[in-house]
């Protein structure tokens, strides 16, 4: 029923299924990739995030826009956990949460920056 669908509304909705598919089929690179084009950020980063893939983590936290905030947060933990200190005060400055960004110097004790 969805095929001949050309409602955009549907076809992301197709598309998050088979991104669950995937997930459930053992995919998690396709089925981040199809979370990703069908808008759906967050679960995407989930799944790149506990795989440790930073090289996609960093293409998504460059591309999304400094408003969404949630999955740029979520990057940048996952950058954190990862130990990419960079990636992730590159990302705290982009959203402006200042205070984020003197914790995680702090953290990793780059007085410099502090």
């Amino acid at each position: 029923e969805f095929v001949g669908a050309t409602d955009p509304k549907s076809s992301r909705m197709l598309i998050t299924k088979q991104a669950d598919w995937a997930k459930s089929s053992k995919e998690p690179r396709a089925a981040a990739e199809m979370y990703l084009s069908a808008g759906e950020h967050l679960k995407a980063i989930d799944i790149i995030g506990e795989h440790g893939w930073a090289d996609m983590l960093i293409d998504i936290a460059r591309k999304l826009d400094k408003a969404e905030r949630e999955p740029l947060a979520k990057c940048a933990l996952h950058f954190k956990r990862l130990k990419h200190h960079g990636y992730a005060s590159e990302t705290y400055s982009k959203m402006g949460d200042l205070k984020a960004l003197v914790q995680l110097h702090v953290e990793t004790r780059n007085w410099e920056e502090v």
